[in-house]
């Protein structure tokens, strides 16, 4: 998911895009990812919550991509985001997902991708049943082993 969004941030335009996880450990893991696909094209700037700068190849302004933990929702309220990957998302609340990150993307038409261990039939489950519904074309859903 990591070149995904770098690849998504990079050439479209620009703008603030935000890794989300429950816990500032799991969204470690994904600046981790960041520091193996681009050691010498992005900078890791501050610490928890933290950010990754670079320039995308779009010029037209810095892609800045914010990994913050959902069990502090109300220190993601406010962000804009052109994207968003929440990671873990069934041990994500529902209430986090429709009440705070959901509105992120709302004013920018935003786009989001979920991606979680199976953890019962929790919203994360519905969501993935939503992408496998033909009648639901803004939905894709994936399985990989």
């Amino acid at each position: 998911m990591a070149g995904e969004l770098f690849d998504r941030g990079g050439g479209e335009r620009g703008g603030d895009y935000g890794w989300v996880a429950p816990t500032y450990n799991v969204a470690e893991r994904g600046v981790d990812a960041f520091r193996l696909i681009a050691p010498d094209f992005a900078r890791v700037m501050g610490r928890a919550p933290c950010r990754i700068e670079y320039q995308g190849w779009n010029k037209l302004g810095p892609t800045r991509i914010w990994f913050l933990s959902a069990d502090n929702p109300d220190a993601i309220r406010g962000y804009g985001f052109q994207g968003l990957v929440i990671d873990e998302a069934a041990s994500v609340p529902e209430e986090v997902w429709n009440y705070v990150l959901r509105p992120t993307l709302s004013q920018t038409l935003g786009w989001a991708v979920f991606v979680s261990t199976p953890k019962g039939r929790n919203w994360f489950y519905d969501m993935y049943q939503r992408g496998l519904d033909p009648a639901e074309k803004d939905y894709a859903s994936f399985r990989f082993p």
